[in-house]
């Protein structure tokens, strides 16, 4: 059973475009971008999502953007994030 995922945005407001959102995050326009969104635990493998994106041979530009609520602290949440 699928269930699709609900809109979290006030019904009222305008989506900006996909330029304007690009725009807004610093990201350019024709740059591959990759996401994860939800929830950054130890258990959903995002560790191993970035390591597997610093060594995939991807194009020129290509973004990976972890967005969510960290639940990771110290050292785990740093090398994370790239720090």
């Amino acid at each position: 059973v699928s269930c699709p995922m609900p809109i979290l945005i006030a019904g009222d407001r305008r989506l900006p475009t996909r330029a304007d959102a690009r725009d807004r995050l610093g990201i350019a326009q024709d740059a591959p971008v990759a996401a994860f969104v939800g929830h950054v635990r130890r258990y959903k493998g995002v560790d191993l999502l970035v390591e597997a994106w610093r060594d995939a041979a991807l194009p020129a530009g290509s973004m990976l953007r972890i967005a969510g609520e960290w639940y990771l602290r110290g050292r785990e949440a740093r090398r994370l994030r790239g720090q």
